[in-house]
């Protein structure tokens, strides 16, 4: 399977790393380390087949402005 970022997940990506690596050194590289466990997890997931592709569309704090990034979808 494999795993692509729409563009604006991937800015978004490194914007929060930038963002919590200023507030506490390594901690935005900690959340890298996070969603990339999380990503390679959903890859090696049994039931789905090796030929599709998931499309991470958004990275989200649960807090913050959640459901923003879904119109991103239309």
């Amino acid at each position: 399977m494999k795993i692509v970022f729409d563009i604006a997940a991937l800015k978004e990506f490194r914007d929060e790393r930038r963002y919590y690596n200023a507030r506490a050194p390594g901690l935005g590289d900690r959340l890298i380390a996070l969603v990339d466990g999380t990503l390679t997890e959903i890859a090696r997931a049994p039931h789905i087949e090796a030929d599709h592709v998931v499309v991470l569309v958004a990275l989200e704090h649960g807090r913050r402005k959640p459901g923003s990034w879904a119109k991103r979808l239309r």
